[in-house]
């Protein structure tokens, strides 16, 4: 494991403990994120469902999903 996947690895365990660290982590990406998923979604679902609500609901299973990760960091985070 290299030095940067190492303080990565780091920083996602003290996110697991620290929900204010995750949002601090997850704020940098929110807003391209928003911007590739307003992008890529379909007219139809526009008018029910929000690009922040795709995003939010994809950092929240992240986050339950993120001590899998950190016991078994197998793929790029």
């Amino acid at each position: 494991m290299s030095g940067s996947e190492q303080e990565l690895t780091s920083a996602l365990s003290k996110a697991l403990s620290d929900q204010g660290f995750w949002a601090e982590l997850t704020d940098e990406f929110r807003p391209r994120l928003m911007r590739m998923v307003d992008l890529r979604m379909e007219e139809q679902i526009r008018g029910r469902l929000d690009a922040s609500d795709v995003v939010q609901d994809a950092f929240l299973e992240a986050f339950q999903r993120l001590p899998e990760y950190v016991e078994n960091p197998a793929v790029p985070f």
